[in-house]
């Protein structure tokens, strides 16, 4: 998902810089149609969206980042982390 993010984002900058270099070369007069301004900004839009969903997922699905596996950890991890937590009261019964 980054990937095809990244591409889309790339072809939607690519479309609105050529379309400022005609405008530019044109004297900055009006241009017949507004298709290329909307695509292009419709594909970095799409691309972004793209990019971020692509995080997204990876957080939903638990993906855990190995690039701070080197590192040590400054407070040590408990086998079970639940398990200092409270039990719930229950009401007494009669």
């Amino acid at each position: 998902m980054l990937a095809s993010g990244v591409a889309a984002a790339g072809f939607g900058f690519a479309v609105l810089v050529t379309l400022f270099g005609y405008w530019t070369r044109h004297g900055y007069t009006m241009i017949g149609t507004v298709l290329p301004a909307v695509t292009g900004t419709t594909l970095i839009v799409v691309g972004a969206q793209n990019i971020l969903g692509g995080f997204l997922l990876a957080i939903i699905s638990g993906h855990e980042a190995d690039f701070l596996k080197d590192r040590p950890e400054s407070a040590p991890r408990l086998a079970n982390p639940r398990a200092h937590q409270r039990e719930p009261k229950r009401a007494a019964t009669r």
